[in-house]
C-alpha cells in the first residue's frame, strides 16, 4: 500500500495537481518531525503561499514575519523532505498545464473533457497506473476537504479512473479517496510545499526563460520524482491532433511528449 496526498497550485499562467507518493513507513517518520518543525518555527501551519504572500493576504497568520524567517521555514521543510533515514520511497509527483494565461486557454464553460481540472486528474491518475513500479498496488489519494477541491474529486474520480482502466483494468481497486484540512494533516502541508515550488517554477519560465530556478526546488528534486508538465506549445499540438483523429484531449496527452517543467 502506498499513500497520495496531492495539492493543487495556480496562478495566471500555471496549473498543477501535485504531491508526495510514500509507503506509510515514510509518512510514520516525517509527520511527527513535520509537526516539531511547526512548532520550532512557531507557525499554526505551512501554507507556502500565505508564507511568501503574508502581507497580501488578509489575515495571514504569517504576516509580520521576516524574510529571514520564510527562508529558515522553507530551508527546514526541504532538509526534512531530504532526510535519507525517511524510508519508504518518497517521491514527488506532479502534471501540470501552463500557457500565457490558463483562463484564456480553458475557458469556464467548455465542457467537462476539455477542463483543465480534469485533464490533469485523469494524466495523474494515468501516471499512477502506469509510470509507477508493479509492485505500486492499492494507492490511496488523500486531498484537501476544501469545498471547490472535493467537489472537483468527486465530480471527475469515476470518469478519470474508467478512462485509466482502459489501460490497467482494476489499478484502482480497493483504493480510497480520502479529504483532510490541510492545515491539520500535515503531509497535505508537505505536498503544499512542492505544488507551489513546481508551479512556481513553471510560471517562472514562462515569464522569465533565464531565471534561476530556487534553491529549495532545486533540492527538492533529488528525490525521486514523475513529474509531467504540458506548455502552451504543446496544449496547442494537442487540441490540433484531437481535432484531425477525433480523439479526445486526454488521449492525445498520454501519448504526447512532456517535460518537467
Amino acid at each position: 500500500m502506498i499513500n497520495l496526498f496531492c495539492d493543487e497550485s495556480y496562478d495566471s499562467t500555471t496549473y498543477a495537481l501535485a504531491g508526495w507518493i510514500a509507503r506509510p513507513e515514510a509518512w510514520d517518520y516525517i509527520t511527527p518531525r513535520w509537526a516539531e518543525m511547526l512548532r520550532k518555527h512557531n507557525a499554526p501551519y505551512f501554507h507556502a503561499a500565505e508564507i511568501v504572500g503574508r502581507d497580501l493576504i488578509a489575515g495571514s497568520p504569517f504576516k509580520g514575519w521576516t524574510f529571514d524567517q520564510e527562508v529558515a521555514i522553507f530551508r527546514d521543510a526541504t532538509d526534512l523532505i531530504l532526510d535519507k533515514k525517511c524510508s519508504g520511497w518518497l517521491s514527488s509527483i506532479g502534471c501540470s498545464i501552463s500557457s500565457p494565461s490558463v483562463k484564456a486557454c480553458f475557458p469556464l464553460d467548455e465542457s467537462k473533457d476539455n477542463s483543465v481540472w480534469y485533464l490533469l486528474f485523469t494524466r495523474f491518475l494515468h501516471m499512477l497506473a502506469v509510470d509507477l513500479p508493479p509492485s505500486a498496488d492499492r494507492i490511496n489519494l488523500v486531498f484537501d476537504e476544501k469545498k471547490e477541491v472535493k467537489k472537483l474529486v468527486d465530480d471527475y474520480y469515476l470518469d478519470a479512473k474508467k478512462a485509466t482502466d482502459e489501460f490497467l483494468p482494476s489499478k484502482f481497486n480497493g483504493s480510497a479517496i480520502a479529504f483532510g484540512s490541510d492545515e491539520q494533516i500535515l503531509p497535505l502541508q508537505i505536498a503544499d510545499f512542492f505544488a507551489y515550488e513546481w508551479r512556481k517554477r513553471i510560471s517562472d519560465k514562462v515569464r522569465n526563460s533565464e531565471k534561476k530556478q530556487r534553491t529549495s526546488y532545486t533540492l527538492l528534486k533529488q528525490r525521486p520524482r514523475f513529474l509531467k508538465h504540458y506548455n502552451s506549445r504543446a496544449i496547442e499540438a494537442i487540441r490540433a491532433r484531437a481535432t484531425a483523429t477525433g480523439n479526445s484531449m486526454i488521449e492525445v496527452m498520454w501519448e504526447y511528449p512532456t517535460t518537467e517543467d
